[in-house]
């Protein structure tokens, strides 16, 4: 991070035009421990269009594939990332960069999904390789599926995503990603936890919260919240009740701070749900509704809704938990 900040210092004091390659290893790659990922779009995007300018074509078209990362789980407006992802395509398109085109589409169907454009009834893309594909595209589709599975509650599909993502830490080493990816699998495992005492989804949350504990020291502003997050899930599960209430509260305190909106949402969703469980129907109900809140911020008609179905009097003032079955 410090010779990256030395990089970034020399170009503009020679006042040289932004270098995509730059970018890439600065903001796309080691900025994204270092600092918020809403902190890194404005520079990535810097980065992409002086490459498309100047010719620095590979390294643009890698800036904008970052941009589409960062932009969705930044927790930025999902019309405001379809826009961001409709432009990219655009120029994807005109250079005919195949590979980086399916990977913008991966996104864009996520984000449709998730506001609800899309009639599909689940989330799924293909993770097949084919003669236009390469690793860094198909671990790319596992981990979207995976995050996508997790807010939605899909927890089956989740799991299944997150047995095939086993490598995604060596493909991505030295970015965010490996980190978010481990909380994404953690969750995953503890929904699973609570259908089946399965050995191998206990192992899965104990090595996922040593990855996330380790992260934590090299990024705090991106994942600390996911760390918390998770430990309240494993402390609810090992019945350790207090300590996975002051975890929650954790968890939504820094999610909040991080400004991640369907982090937060999330946080609450989960805190509403240990509630539940604990019989605390006042408390769940307003931990939903705010989650509820959360998403609609964040543009997910399709979550909103889900809970509407789930919790048919959300929108009413008096507490209605007391016959919800979790």
């Amino acid at each position: 991070a410090k010779y990256g900040e030395i990089a970034l210092a020399l170009q503009k004091e020679l006042k040289c035009d932004v270098s995509a390659h730059v970018t890439l290893l600065t903001y796309g790659i080691t900025f994204t421990l270092t600092k918020k990922l809403s902190d890194c779009i404005t520079p990535i995007r810097s980065g992409y269009e002086s490459g498309v300018k100047t010719g620095e074509l590979t390294h643009a078209m890698s800036c904008a594939a970052v941009l589409g990362w960062c932009s969705f789980f930044s927790g930025q407006q999902l019309r405001k990332v379809a826009s961001t992802l409709k432009k990219l395509r655009t120029t994807i398109l005109e250079y005919n960069m195949t590979t980086n085109l399916r990977g913008n589409r991966n996104y864009q169907k996520a984000v449709d999904y998730c506001l609800g454009v899309s009639k599909s009834a689940s989330f799924c893309l293909s993770t097949d390789p084919d003669e236009h594909s390469n690793v860094w595209v198909i671990e790319q589709a596992k981990f979207i599926q995976l995050a996508v599975a997790c807010i939605f509650g899909d927890h089956q599909y989740a799991w299944a995503m997150s047995e095939k993502l086993q490598q995604f830490g060596l493909v991505f080493a030295g970015t965010v990603w490996p980190y978010m990816c481990a909380f994404y699998r953690g969750i995953a495992a503890t929904s699973m936890l609570q259908m089946s005492r399965g050995r191998k989804y206990l192992v899965t949350v104990k090595l996922c919260l040593k990855v996330l504990r380790k992260g934590r020291k090299k990024s705090v502003c991106n994942i600390l919240h996911q760390l918390y997050l998770l430990e309240a899930e494993y402390a609810a599960f090992k019945k350790k009740y207090a300590s996975a209430e002051k975890f929650y509260l954790l968890a939504i305190k820094y999610a909040s701070l991080s400004g991640v909106t369907h982090d937060h949402g999330f946080a609450c969703e989960k805190f509403g749900t240990f509630y539940l469980l604990r019989k605390n129907h006042s408390a769940a109900y307003e931990q939903i509704r705010e989650a509820h809140r959360l998403y609609s911020i964040w543009g997910s008609r399709r979550k909103c809704q889900l809970l509407k179905n789930k919790y048919p009097r959300l929108a009413e003032k008096e507490h209605y938990f007391a016959n919800v079955t979790i």
